[in-house]
């Protein structure tokens, strides 16, 4: 058996939950049978924050979540290991409706293939996917993520409007380069030509 001294990671149960709803929001449906984009990855990014990552290849989605950790949560969350703790869609799915419908703190409990989650009265299991994980640091190539940029919604969605008409098969994306006041939506594609659209935002967060 096991108990909470046992435990990697604790964390909230509303925060978990939140962070694996987030998580799962980045799984497009009908993608399912690629790890890439079925699985959750868990990510110890530091002591004190837990990453929930997916992604598609294109998109990635990212949720931090508070939470504490054991001396050797980093050996099971190694952000360097091939085989990182790589939730199965549905075991993701399963822990967030348990956290969901919990109160108080949920630990996490490893072992080389298989993850525990108790929250409330409840505790399950599920065995970790095997493949390995895109490193997403390169895609998201050194930006601050506990950092926060707000901008108007509705020039937002126009800036991104006017853009997607450059993106073409090839290109398949908007760049997104931040500054302290200022973030630029950029695309462009041999056939379509460039697109550039400055918006004025606010970048709030640790450096």
């Amino acid at each position: 058996g096991y108990g909470e001294e046992d435990a990697l990671v604790k964390a909230e149960s509303s925060m978990l939950a939140k962070g694996l709803e987030r998580a799962l929001s980045g799984i497009k449906a009908g993608q399912e049978s690629r790890y890439a984009v079925s699985g959750v990855c868990l990510r110890l990014k530091k002591a004190t924050i837990l990453h929930a990552v997916s992604t598609t290849g294109v998109q990635l989605t990212q949720a931090n979540i508070p939470c504490e950790s054991s001396s050797n949560a980093a050996a099971f969350f190694d952000a360097g290991n091939q085989k990182p703790a790589l939730l199965p869609h549905k075991v993701a799915q399963l822990f967030y409706k348990i956290c969901s419908a919990a109160s108080g703190e949920a630990v996490i409990v490893g072992t080389q293939n298989q993850i525990y989650l108790k929250a409330g009265p409840v505790t399950v299991s599920g065995l970790l996917a095997q493949q390995t994980f895109p490193n997403y640091d390169l895609m998201i190539k050194g930006i601050i993520t506990n950092k926060e940029c707000r901008i108007n919604a509705e020039a937002l969605k126009k800036a991104i409007g006017r853009t997607m008409t450059m993106v073409s098969e090839e290109t398949n994306g908007i760049a997104f380069t931040f500054s302290e006041k200022k973030v630029v939506l950029s695309s462009a594609s041999q056939d379509k030509g460039k697109s550039r659209v400055v918006l004025d935002c606010q970048l709030e967060g640790e450096s």
